[in-house]
């Protein structure tokens, strides 16, 4: 996120904040976890609703039908894992 002083003085309080609470966020987050690989994992934990772990887990009991999503989910995270 980018925002010049001069467009957070013209902000109104609740603006402000919101636009400061993100830049700390922003800020607080280690570079490596805003790869994009990382940030699509967390897109398909946020869809499925659970960890990789958990997906992972379930994929390799066969509890869960190994889908593409799935199989991509799986790739990503040997990616991850691998340093690639």
């Amino acid at each position: 996120m980018r925002v010049t002083l001069s467009a957070l003085s013209g902000m109104q309080t609740s603006d402000r904040h919101r636009a400061l609470t993100a830049l700390v966020s922003e800020a607080a987050t280690p570079l490596n976890e805003r790869s994009p690989v990382n940030e699509e994992i967390r897109g398909f934990e946020q869809r499925y609703g659970m960890t990789s772990g958990d997906m992972r887990s379930q994929v390799e009991s066969g509890r869960l039908q190994d889908t593409d999503d799935f199989a991509s989910w799986l790739m990503l995270l040997y990616a991850r894992e691998s340093g690639a």
